[in-house]
């Protein structure tokens, strides 16, 4: 083993110098011996391996093999011949050993060659004496080979496969030895017919050669071997390479260089076997060897020719311009490009890429060969259009990125601008589009641009520039490219087309984001070619085309419009790119607004299956959202869904595409709302509110669709999407504010007002609509998403306009509502907030009202007790008095100033008084001197210094005593100075804290900021601030906020407990009652404990009065019902909202108004007849239920939306299914109801609580008698009056005033304004001469009543002043609040309505809408379709399409117009509409602030604008109070009232109660009845009347008030009568009828036929003795019971047909409360042998009745039977003793003709004003006209002697005539008037006109000239009677004007028949 070891080691070490010997042989070692030694030593050491078969494959014995080799140049050395043998051996037997052979040879040319430097050809001679040597021994082997598998047929021999690799590895013996060449090819041609198995399995220099220098068979053969080679994927490397194959290729790549041997075919060749030959090495092989071989240089000089690598060789070749041999050059280019990519331009020398594309492109063999190359890609042809472009991929790919756009932009516009010669071929069509398509291709690679990225980046910038000249070259094809994607529908050209307008998008996004953040944009470039050629083409034909244009639009939301700013200028740079991009913008919208109508011409189908790519649907929604393209945008989704407007179309959208549509509307509002720019914000929220709108549209139900359940995710984002666009609104509002014109604000902030109130009011809606899907907490969420947002609305309680705080607020309130009624938590930090609002804390300043402070302090004290009151006690604390002033001036605790702002005393501060004991104060701190009040030595010696060092150092001292005001904003507050003198804060107005601060805010935009002004501070001796409410007594400051408090707790009670039993009455229930439950009521008491147990006894007696009504409205229901379609429903504090709509013209004509209550039920199609459904409804087998209605919105012209709430328990709850229909009908108005419920539950807080609940009224006054005398005679009132209005106004609490008939009640309450006023006004105020002395402004009275009637009477004597203190007229402000349907057109101009109307006029023009608009756009819609329905014909030809394609284009455009219009219109009437609420409202309160006197009734008196005026009244009037329901008595107490002066007669007819059973518990007593029961004689008694003739009050007088009546001075004169003195026709008068009364069954009413014929007598009778046309108005008929006042009327009738009715009054005694007539036929009705007399014996009835006439009164009645009543008895003998009674039966009036002579004609006379008297005409049927009037003096006129014609006792009937109309008076003409004063004569029968105040006297000429006396009234030239004048009545009062019919004594025509 040993020996072994040593032997290798020995052998081992032998070889390695050998080896290294060769190596230094090989490198040219100039040393000779090493030269010698290598091959002596190479022979000896192979022959010891003689043995070894394989020196060649041996990789040991390879180097020392192939170095032998040399030995063959020396033929005459015996080295060689000894070695031939082993070589032959390994030559014949192995196919490796052949190929390292082959191997060998060429590294030792390229050793020889290029180390050693021997000239080549000697190396050459080298080589080729070795080939002699192998062909001789190769020959006969070959040879025997083939004879052998010519022999077998086989090729298996291995001889033959040596034989053939032999060859193949030395292509020099096929070149040179033409007899091996023969054989060879031989041998191939037999094996190219059979098997691969002879086939070499590497790669050869053989096969090198046999491409080049073969045979056509020798070439198949080499396919077949390059196949296999390719299939077996043999790729050599840089390594495994043969250095044999270079060798051979390198003899064909110097062969094609030189110029002798070149031709374009040897071109080709080349070209073509190279191009299949660098497929089998790798891209390292070719760049290291084949394409630079190692001898280039050498043989470069041997050749003597410039030989080149073969990749430069490729370029020299294209830039040579070549013609054939260019498609292979081309392909060899791309192969090398696409292997080498860049690298292959480091290997074409100076040569680079643009020369080579310039040389291409303008070779005009290349166009040549584009129009030849065959378009199809599989044709047999050698060459294709993508075999010939395949390069510019590759060339694309190659290049530099920074050199990539400008190669594909040429090579793009190449083959974009290439054009066939021969466009009528369609294979020439066809290779124009693949070239343009492919020039698209590129295009596109190059041009690969997106909009991502965040555009206020700088980076954006570079990259948009980057690509700026590619998108310059793409606009110069721009024809060709959209020609391209629309004719040949082009993937590619619509992808480049779409990064074009990306691109020149993002350009105008980025410039808009750069300059909203104020920097200068660099690029503001626009390319209008292709937006042009765009706009011109069919885009619409494509819907792929026209969809990926959409999405390009995408950005285009970012894209903003710059509005003039108030700043505008101040950057002149900023605002000249403003102004050049606005020029840019307007390029692009101009053809973006043209592309989005070019795309709406495309069929609906098309457009629908665009509408359904998400990416389309959320570009156009961005487009609407901006408002530059929204109207273009919303055209194209109108074409789509067939809308109209913008909230149809956005209905249609969401209802066939709800997710998709949703989605993109969340993608527009995160854009905008991370945008944050103004200009699209105002439109985006006028959007968003109309997607509010129609998501939550009950009666579309777009949220209870069936797309929810996939789409509820995409509702909670819009809900978040919108509430955080909201924010970034609040946000940035006041930063906006600062920067943009108030008028394009104020809007806006509605806007943003009104979409959060509409999200807001949308909560449950959209809580419905996910609840089901979502998570249980999802209401909570979407409460907790809102209350995000909310936080920054609150910031906006500091808005200075108060229209849009009082939204704020309101919206606050709402917040507040919701959170309480679904229980949501209200975060610490927004109630925070909220109450530093409320209590005006640091940096919460805001102008809100002292009102709205409170209540949002209340609301935030609900939620968070202990946090609001520790914010509360915060603030108090600063102003909390420790100290008290003299006179209530005291000091403040507050917080120091900081020691840099000196403080100066005031000398107000020095005498104060304490109430704690003196305490010294602690030591301070040192230099500082302690300055109390013994300190004045030091303050005037730090004065004296201060003052000195200042003159000394020259300096000016740093607070000036009166600095002036810098220029500009101050940036700091001003220290505090001082100063002011004690009378300056005596002077000082003292306010309430919320005027703190109050000169500090700045209102001059829109929202409240601090005025940047020097302040005056106050400090005390201790350096503390004093604030203005320190001025106040802290008493004071404690009660005005209590009773704040109360005053807001009294005016907001809570109406659901109302509602929660009301809603579940059955409505059908005939009952008295509305439950079988009577234990809740009990009789009303005299007084009560406490507020709860009288609230415990009336409540439920107010519902049972509730449910009365509804059993009354349902029972004398003449409504007409009317349908309802359903929408959604929803639960809502514990009920059913339903919402509903319902047209216009429904509400209008019903009267419909919110709190209305109407009765539902479901439609039965069956009953149609208005009639029929009435009583469907109205049946009790109909399911029904009561419904409120709570809101209605008018939503559009036609249609409403009103929600109507239902209870739960609802019976038809579960039948009001979407879109359904119900029948409704309205029952009763619910407003009284609800002011009377509120009134009551809100009694707790009233001032007058106490005197309310114990009944108890203020003791009358001892007034002193001078100041009774003295108001007597300055007000021209009787002492009674006198008395009542002195002691009124001296008393607090309730003053009772009872005003019998007549005794002037309405003089006496103008007395008490008079004198009120008057005492409350400045005595020391300085008057102007030049104008009459004007009430306080202080001085404010509430003054109601129970009727419509009773207010106007008021309101009319009130209009023309009152006096003051010293008697002369004042004038007042009056304002009536009612509704103006309901009141006397005598004072509607004094309506609050009418008075804000007339100033609205004045102030605001109305919007003109165009009712056409509508019409028109149907029209046009019409037409669109009749379009496209000729579009679809297929067999229409191009031009005729074109030209219906155009006129659709032009139909859509103003289709697009007018929706625009409409969308334009509805908006600015919404917004005129606001504006115009907004206007009214502030012009309502300016109204009330103003004025002295509100008049209302009872339940008017709580409108909620005299609510929300926060308005308070000391003083509260309340006429008729006996005629009032307690309940509605305290209505008008609300305000603050702490006096109530209640006047009425509790001797007359009390309240009217519907509900008997109510009654039967005393709830028809009124408040005023109740107080004067507990303290009679707590009254003043008013005791004088002014009405009734003597003979008629006696009665009255003393039985009814104790003989207390008095008549006035000259009654009995005044009311003395011409007649009187006929008997038995007296003044007073008992007729003693004997008749029977009978009863109507069916009404149960009684009646007296007999007594209405006597009244029939009665009145013929005093048509006889009353002058013509006197008659009218002066007769009164009345009863107590309406069937007799039926009867009496059909008796009437049936004589004088139904113009009597216009003559003479016909009422029941309860309807003629309050009325006068000068003649009163009373019908007692009662007469049997037994029984009562019924409410005949009602004393209070009784004594209306007898005191409603003024000269004479006649009672009608059976004296037997009403003899069984005590006080009727007394009546009848009080009658008996005066003599005034007569019997009286039919006809028993001629009984009395003989013995009269009075003389029909005579004049009367007429009843003078009296001061002193009052008419009760409130509710006067009659105008009260001329025959009113009286004679001041009172005497009657003599009266004339006159002979009439006629019996004056004629009882014939006036028959109407023929025509219908009463015939004149037998003997009479139709009178004329002539007044005789000195007023102009009416001679013709004109209208006549008011008389004046004085008495008129009149006479009346008839046809033959003479003269009768005559009042009233003449009939205008029409027939028609004019308007009868305002004559005062008895006691002074001018009655209101009622319309009447003609008199019947004169000729008209007939009234119309209905």
């Amino acid at each position: 083993m040993t020996g072994v070891s040593h032997e290798a080691s020995s052998d081992d070490k032998e070889y390695e110098e050998l080896t290294s010997l060769i190596r230094r042989s090989l490198d040219g070692a100039s040393d000779a011996s090493v030269h010698e030694q290598a091959i002596t030593r190479s022979y000896s050491y192979l022959m010891q391996h003689t043995s070894t078969d394989h020196w060649f494959c041996n990789q040991r014995l390879y180097p020392i093999a192939t170095y032998s080799l040399i030995l063959f140049s020396f033929p005459n050395s015996s080295y060689g011949p000894d070695l031939q043998p082993s070589i032959v051996k390994c030559l014949s037997t192995c196919e490796k050993c052949l190929r390292y052979f082959s191997k060998g040879k060429a590294e030792l040319r390229l050793s020889f060659a290029i180390k050693r430097k021997i000239p080549i050809s000697n190396v050459q001679k080298f080589l080729d004496t070795i080939t002699a040597w192998e062909s001789s021994v190769l020959l006969p082997l070959i040879k025997t080979s083939y004879l052998k598998m010519e022999s077998t047929g086989t090729d298996t021999d291995e001889s033959l496969k040596i034989a053939i690799h032999w060859c193949m590895n030395n292509p020099d013996i096929l070149r040179h030895f033409s007899a091996i060449n023969d054989t060879f090819s031989s041998i191939v041609s037999r094996l190219i017919k059979q098997s691969d198995d002879c086939l070499p399995s590497g790669l050869l220099p053989g096969l090198v050669y046999l491409l080049f220098e073969g045979t056509t068979i020798d070439k198949s053969w080499v396919q077949r071997w390059i196949m296999k080679l390719r299939h077996n994927q043999v790729v050599y490397n840089t390594v495994r390479l043969n250095e044999a194959v270079i060798q051979e290729f390198s003899i064909h790549l110097y062969q094609i260089q030189d110029p002798s041997f070149y031709s374009d075919r040897n071109a080709i060749k080349f070209w073509e076997n190279f191009n299949d030959l660098v497929d089998l090495v790798d891209d390292d092989a070719f760049e290291t060897r084949v394409n630079q071989p190692k001898d280039i240089e050498v043989m470069s000089q041997y050749k003597n020719l410039r030989l080149y690598p073969a990749t430069r060789l490729l370029a020299n070749c294209l830039m040579s311009s070549l013609n054939e041999p260019l498609p292979i050059l081309l392909k060899v280019l791309e192969k090398l490009l696409r292997r080498l990519n860049s690298r292959f331009w480091s290997l074409t020398g100076p040569i680079n890429y643009s020369q080579i594309l310039d040389c291409i492109k303008f070779n005009p063999a290349f166009c040549k060969l584009l129009l030849q190359a065959s378009v199809d890609e599989h044709a047999r042809t050698n060459w294709t259009l993508s075999d010939m472009l395949q390069w510019m991929s590759r060339m694309v790919e190659s290049v530099p990125s920074s050199e990539r756009e400008s190669v594909c932009s040429k090579l793009g516009v190449f083959l974009l601008n290439f054009s066939s010669t021969d466009t009528a071929s369609d294979q020439a069509m066809k290779r124009q589009t693949y070239l343009r398509n492919f020039g698209c291709k590129l295009f596109n690679r190059a041009f690969d641009f997106t909009d991502e990225g965040d555009l206020s980046d700088a980076n954006y910038t570079v990259k948009l520039v980057s690509f700026r000249q590619s998108r310059a070259r793409i606009d110069c094809v721009s024809e060709a490219l959209v020609a391209l994607a629309v004719n040949s529908k082009s993937e590619h050209a619509v992808e480049l087309i779409g990064k074009c307008v990306r691109y020149d998008v993002a350009i105008l996004g980025h410039n808009s984001v750069l300059l909203l953040e104020y920097k200068i944009p660099v690029l503001f470039d626009t390319f209008p070619l292709l937006w042009e050629a765009m706009a011109k083409s069919r885009i619409n034909s494509d819907s792929k085309f026209a969809k990926e244009i959409i999405k390009s639009f995408q950005q285009l939301i970012v894209v903003v419009k710059f509005h003039p700013t108030k700043v505008e200028g101040v950057n002149k740079k900023i605002s000249a790119a403003k102004e050049q991009h606005g020029k840019s913008l307007e390029v692009v919208i101009k053809y973006v607004n043209s592309i989005f109508g070019n795309i709406s011409l495309a069929p609906q189908t098309v457009l629908k299956e665009i509408m359904v790519d998400s990416h389309s649907v959320n570009a156009v929604w961005s487009c609407i959202y901006s408002p530059l393209l929204s109207q273009s945008a919303l055209e194209l989704l109108s074409q789509v869904y067939d809308g109209s407007g913008r909230l149809e179309c956005i209905e249609e959208s969401l209802s066939c595409n709800f997710k998709l549509t949703l989605s993109a509307i969340n993608f527009g509002l995160s854009t905008l709302t991370n945008l944050e720019a103004f200009e699209p914000t105002p439109k985006a929220v006028r959007i968003t509110m109309d997607v509010v709108e129609a998501l939550t549209d009950p009666l579309t139900s777009i949220l209870s669709l069936p797309d929810i359940e996939g789409a509820y995710k995409e509702i909670e984002k819009f809900w978040s999407s919108s509430l955080l666009f909201l924010i970034m609104i609040y946000q940035k509002a006041m930063f906006w504010a600062t920067k943009y014109h108030m008028h394009e604000l104020v809007d806006f902030t509605r806007d943003t007002l009104d979409l959060s109130n509409q999200l807001l009011e949308s909560f449950r809606p959209f809580s419905d609509a996910i609840s089901p899907y979502a998570d249980k907490k999802s209401a909570s969420d979407l409460f907790a998403v809102f209350m995000d947002a909310f936080q920054y609305m609150v910031t906006w309680l500091k808005l200075g306009d108060t229209a849009l705080l009082d939204s704020c607020v309101a919206l606050v309130f709402k917040v507040f509502d919701l959170a309480n009624d679904r229980n949501f938590v209200m975060e610490d930090s927004i109630i925070q907030k909220l109450a530093n609002f409320g209590v005006k804390a640091k940096k919460f300043n805001n102008k809100l009202k002292e009102e709205q402070r409170n209540e949002i302090i209340s609301r935030a004290r609900s939620v968070n007790e202990s946090l609001v009151n520790k914010i509360v006690e915060e603030a108090n604390a600063k102003e909390s008095p420790d100290v008290e002033f003299v006179k209530d001036v005291s000091p403040t605790t507050a917080s120091k100033f900081r020691a840099s702002s000196k403080q100066q005393q005031t000398l107000a501060r020095f005498g104060h008084i304490s109430k704690e004991p003196p305490v010294a104060p602690p030591p301070p701190p040192p230099p500082k001197e302690v300055k109390g009040l013994n300190s004045l030595d030091n303050i005037r010696k730090e004065l004296n210094n201060s003052r000195g060092a200042a003159a000394k150092t020259g300096k000016v001292p740093m607070h000036a005593p009166a600095p002036p005001r810098p220029a500009g904003f101050n940036s700091k507050k001003a220290p505090p100075v001082v100063g002011r003198s004690l009378n300056t804060l005596r002077q000082k107005k003292v306010t309430s804290d919320s005027s703190d601060d109050e000169e500090d805010i700045d209102t001059s935009d829109l929202f409240v900021t601090k005025k940047k002004v020097s302040k005056i501070t106050e400090v005390d001796l201790n350096g503390k601030v004093i604030s203005s409410i320190d001025r106040m007594p802290r008493k004071r400051v404690s009660a005005e906020k209590s009773e704040k408090e109360k005053m807001r707790s009294r005016l907001n009670v809570d109406l659901k407990p109302l509602y929660l039993t009301i809603l579940q009455w059955n409505y059908n229930f005939r009952n008295d009652y509305p439950t079988n439950d009577k234990s809740a009521y009990a009789k009303v008491k005299e007084s009560y404990k406490d507020v709860k147990e009288y609230v415990s006894t009336m409540e439920p007696l107010f519902m049972l009065e509730c449910w009365q009504s509804i059993q009354a409205a349902r029972d004398t229901a003449d409504e007409d019902p009317f349908e309802i379609v359903v929408g959604t429903r929803t639960s809502v504090d514990g009920f059913f909202d339903v919402f509903t709509s319902m047209s216009k013209k429904t509400i209008e004509n019903r009267k419909l108004t919110e709190s209305d209550l109407l009765v539902i039920a479901c439609d039965n199609e069956s009953v149609i007849q208005t009639k029929d459904r009435r009583n469907y409804l109205k049946s009790p087998a109909t399911p029904c239920c009561l419904a409120k209605i709570k809101e209605i919105k008018y939503v559009n012209p036609e249609y409403s939306d009103v929600t109507l709430r239902i209870a739960k328990t609802s019976p038809i709850a579960g039948l009001l299914t979407p879109k359904g229909t119900i029948i409704g009908m309205k029952v009763i108005q619910m407003i009284t109801a609800e002011r009377e419920y509120s009134s009551l539950h809100g009694l707790q807080y009233y001032d007058l609580v106490d005197s309310i609940i114990s009944a108890t009224p203020t003791i009358p006054k001892n007034v002193d008698d001078k100041d009774v005398e003295h108001t007597h005679k300055l007000y021209d009132v009787n002492l009674s009056q006198a008395r009542a209005i002195i002691g009124s106004y001296q008393s607090e609490g309730f003053s009772l005033i009872q005003g019998p008939p007549g005794t002037g009640k309405t003089k006496t309450i103008l007395g008490i304004v008079g004198y009120s006023l008057s005492q409350g006004s400045n005595e020391k105020a300085i008057e102007t001469p030049s104008k009459l002395p004007s009430p306080s402004s202080k001085g404010k009275i509430l003054i109601c009543a129970p009727s419509n009637a009773a207010v106007d009477e008021l309101v009319l004597r009130l209009r023309n002043g009152v006096r003051n203190s010293k008697g002369e007229h004042m004038p007042l402000k009056v304002v009536r609040l009612g509704r103006s349907d309901a009141i006397n057109p005598a004072v509607k101009d004094l309506t609050l309505e009418e008075l804000v109307d007339k100033e609205l006029q004045s102030k605001q023009s109305e919007v003109v809408t165009d009712p056409n608009l509508r019409p028109e756009l149907t029209k046009k819609t019409q037409e669109k379709d009749r379009l496209r329905a000729r579009l679809n014909d297929e067999t229409m030809d191009m031009k005729e399409r074109d030209r219906v394609q155009q006129k659709l284009r032009e139909i859509n455009r103003e289709r697009s117009e007018l929706a625009k219009k409409l969308d334009q219109q509805r908006e600015q009437t919404s917004i005129a509409y606001r504006n115009r609420e907004i206007d009214r409202r502030n012009i309502q309160a300016k109204i009330l602030s103003e004025a002295n006197i509100l008049c209302a009734t009872l339940s008017g008196s709580a409108h909620d604008l005299v609510a929300n005026l926060s308005a308070t009244f000391d003083q509260v009037i309340i006429d008729e109070a006996c005629q009032c329901l307690e309940s509605a008595a305290i209505i008008p107490l609300r305000y603050g009232c702490k006096k109530c002066i209640m006047v009425g007669d509790p001797k007359q007819l009390p309240p009217t109660v519907l509900s008997q059973s109510a009654a039967s518990f005393n709830y028809d007593q009124s408040l005023f009845v109740r107080m004067q029961k507990n303290y009679p004689e707590s009254v003043y008694l008013l005791n004088t009347q002014y009405r009734m003739h003597p003979m008629i009050s006696r009665f009255p007088s003393a039985e009814f008030y104790q003989s207390k009546l008095i008549d006035g001075p000259g009654m009995e004169e005044k009311n003395t009568r011409p007649w009187h003195s006929v008997e038995p026709l007296s003044p007073y008068r008992f007729f003693d009828i004997v008749s029977r009364h009978e009863r109507n069954e069916l009404s149960r009413s009684f009646f007296n036929t007999e007594e209405a014929k006597v009244c029939l007598q009665l009145v013929q009778k005093m048509m006889t003795m009353i002058p013509q046309g006197e008659i009218a108005g002066k007769i009164g008929i009345i009863s107590p019971y309406k069937e007799q006042i039926r009867t009496i009327k059909g008796v009437f009738e049936r004589a004088y047909g139904r113009l009597i009715f216009n003559e003479i009054d016909f009422n029941t005694v309860d309807g003629f409360q309050g009325q006068e007539k000068e003649i009163i036929i009373m019908s007692c009705v009662r007469a049997s042998s037994s029984g009562s007399v019924g409410f005949l014996s009602d004393i209070r009835r009784m004594n209306v009745a007898l005191t409603r006439a003024c000269t004479t009164l006649w009672i009608l009645g059976n004296k037997s039977s009403l003899e069984r009543d005590t006080v009727w008895k007394r009546l009848i003998q009080d009658a008996e003793n005066r003599k005034a009674i007569s019997k009286a039966h039919s006809g028993f009036l001629s009984n009395y003709v003989a013995t009269s002579s009075f003389n029909p004609l005579d004049k009367l006379p007429k009843r003078p004003q009296m001061d002193g008297q009052r008419s009760e005409n409130k509710k006067q049927k009659t105008d009260g006209g001329q025959s009113s009037s009286r004679k001041l003096n009172g005497a009657a006129p003599a009266l004339p002697k006159y002979s009439s014609p006629h019996a004056v006792g004629s009882t014939k009937h006036i028959v109407p005539s023929s025509s219908g109309v009463l015939p004149v008076r037998p003997g009479g003409t139709s009178p004329a008037v002539v007044k005789e004063s000195n007023v102009a004569t009416i001679a013709s029968p004109v209208t006549a006109k008011p008389p004046e105040r004085q008495p008129t006297k009149y006479k009346v000429v008839d046809g033959g000239g003479g003269t009768t006396a005559s009042h009233g009234p003449q009939p205008a030239l029409s027939g028609n009677l004019p308007k009868r004048p305002l004559d005062p009545t008895s006691s002074g009062v001018v009655l209101p004007p009622k319309p009447k019919t003609p008199s019947m004594f004169i000729k008209r025509r007939p009234p119309p028949r209905h």
